[in-house]
């Protein structure tokens, strides 16, 4: 994993543990709602049923899954506070002015866990 940015390194951790918890609820909720609409192999399915329950009761590398997304939510929360505005005067969108931004929001992009395949499986 990159090094933390200055935003991440001063985000509370029980903030972090929050957002990582609705992160995996999310994802849950996504989960269970394709696996019930669209056909997807057996082996994918069952990788993905053992992340089915509360985050928890996830071994911890399988929580920083959930964490890296955290750590990118947070970091686009704050820089939103850090500026002290939601809303762009000019043109009244959510985005802030050009050339406002302070830090980036993060981590290196990670998959699922559910989704790691060992070799030879297919999806």
């Amino acid at each position: 994993m990159s090094e933390p940015t200055t935003i991440q390194m001063h985000v509370n951790p029980k903030l972090i543990e929050e957002l990582s918890k609705l992160e995996h609820d999310q994802w849950m909720e996504w989960a269970s709602t394709l696996m019930a609409k669209e056909q997807l192999s057996e082996a994918r399915c069952e990788r993905w049923q053992k992340f089915m329950v509360p985050y928890s009761e996830l071994p911890e590398d399988v929580k920083e899954f959930d964490r890296v997304w955290a750590r990118k939510s947070a970091a686009v929360i704050l820089k939103y506070l850090l500026l002290g505005r939601f809303t762009d005067a000019q043109s009244g969108e959510g985005e802030p002015a050009q050339g406002a931004a302070c830090g980036d929001a993060g981590a290196p992009e990670q998959g699922n866990p559910g989704d790691q395949q060992s070799e030879g499986s297919a999806a």
